[in-house]
């Protein structure tokens, strides 16, 4: 029965593996994930954002950006953004089994999440 149950959960691994490797998130995914968390927009080189105490529409200059996807399980990204007082924002995400997930948000003035 012992023998049964180690061959059970070696198999229920190995299938976790496999499912959670063909579902990386993309960096499409992170775009949508900082959209959904933070309210951020991205294009190529700049985001926007709505300021909940104004309803004005700011922008935001991507001056870094740092894509590490060469891990087998999961990938990370890291952005940073600067909006026009100066003021730096960086986020750190890391993507499992088709979603992002906030590991450092470093910041000079806090970016609301949703």
């Amino acid at each position: 029965m012992k023998k049964l149950l180690n061959r059970l959960l070696a198999m229920l691994l190995c299938a976790s593996l496999i499912y959670s490797a063909a579902h990386r998130p993309t960096e499409q995914d992170f775009n949508r994930w900082l959209k959904n968390e933070y309210g951020l927009s991205c294009g190529p080189a700049s985001c926007t954002m709505k300021d909940q105490e104004s309803d004005e529409y700011r922008t935001l200059i991507i001056t870094g950006s740092k894509t590490k996807d060469g891990y087998l399980l999961f990938n990370t990204i890291s952005r940073t953004f600067e909006g026009k007082e100066g003021n730096q924002t960086v986020i750190k995400a890391i993507g499992f089994l088709g979603s992002y997930y906030t590991l450092v948000e470093e910041s000079d003035h806090i970016i609301p999440s949703g």
